[in-house]
């Protein structure tokens, strides 16, 4: 061992592969940061802060620039609408699931493609947040 590896971090622990089962039970939860706010056609339209990313935050605050986050804007479709609308941090993604597939008729698979690339999307947004099930844990 060098004097060089001394200041070295020690390796990570790698995380658990997320299964596709526990990725089915895991709870989404809306971020209270996030106001909606029902249109006239009956969607949803969320709004949202969006911080600047640390280096740029830090370059503006030198600078003399206003540093407050901007806010974004996401307006939902039907489907978008109908899933956001679910979210009530009780119910898991299988439960958002079977109930997307049952009102809009298509296959299982489907229905857990359409719903995950969703949900992934409000995630990177930060509109949302994914608790893991626990088991013996009151949902």
């Amino acid at each position: 061992m060098s004097w060089f590896d001394s200041f070295r971090r020690p390796p990570a622990e790698p995380l658990p592969a997320l299964t596709r089962g526990r990725a089915l039970a895991c709870i989404p939860r809306k971020n209270s940061m996030v106001r909606e706010q029902r249109q006239e056609n009956g969607l949803i339209r969320l709004t949202y802060p969006m911080a600047a990313r640390p280096f740029i935050a830090g370059l503006a605050r030198k600078l003399g620039k206003n540093t407050r986050p901007t806010l974004k804007r996401l307006d939902l479709d039907e489907m978008g609408t109908f899933v956001w609308e679910r979210i009530d941090g009780h119910r898991p993604v299988q439960g958002l699931v079977d109930e997307f597939r049952a009102v809009y008729g298509v296959h299982s698979r489907e229905a857990e493609v359409a719903m995950s690339t969703f949900l992934r999307d409000l995630g990177r947004r930060g509109l949302i947040g994914m608790d893991e099930a626990q088991p013996g844990r009151d949902i």
